[in-house]
């Protein structure tokens, strides 16, 4: 186990996941990682040699949907206590697996943040509103009513990918 640092390309730097232009990861790439810094996979997809990062994104889509089940209540928590600061560094990890799952559930990697609306509005399975939602979420990332929005979103990506999943099965027998 050893700890590398990267750059952070252009395409992907956002103030409101990353507060420099470099990342340190832990070389296991484990849930944890994948998990703690948002977009880790598909910015090493990017930055790395692609074969040794091109592993089946689809087998962590449900381990991020369970990971935000756990998530959501220490949030819900924060907010109950009406800690603004606490609740807010959760909600932004919060935002960026959302983020990351819509685009891993219509099977697509993130391959920016700089056009996201954009991309987004491109991807067939994706809650409604995705793209207005999620603007004012991320503006507000402290506020309660986006933890409301956070998990709406959630629930509803999580069936929507449940729903696809089982036709892509079911048409698969015919």
């Amino acid at each position: 186990m050893s700890d590398k640092t990267i750059q952070i390309p252009t395409s992907f730097y956002h103030p409101l996941w990353f507060s420099s232009r470099k990342i340190t990861y832990e070389d296991t790439l484990g849930v944890r990682e994948l998990a703690e810094i948002p977009f880790l996979l598909d910015i090493l997809s990017i930055k790395r040699d692609p074969p040794l990062y091109e592993f089946d994104r689809a087998g962590y889509i449900h381990r991020f949907f369970e990971r935000w089940k756990v998530e959501k209540e220490h949030i819900a928590k924060a907010f109950s206590q009406r800690s603004r600061r606490a609740a807010g560094p959760k909600m932004i990890l919060g935002i960026g697996w959302l983020i990351t799952l819509v685009f891993w559930v219509n099977g697509k990697k993130v391959e920016r943040l700089t056009h996201l609306k954009d991309d987004l509005s491109l991807l067939p399975i994706q809650p409604v509103n995705m793209n207005e939602r999620l603007s004012f979420i991320t503006e507000n990332p402290d506020h309660y009513q986006s933890f409301i929005q956070l998990a709406q979103l959630f629930g509803e990506l999580e069936k929507k990918w449940v729903m696809a999943v089982y036709k892509e099965q079911h048409m698969d027998k015919k």
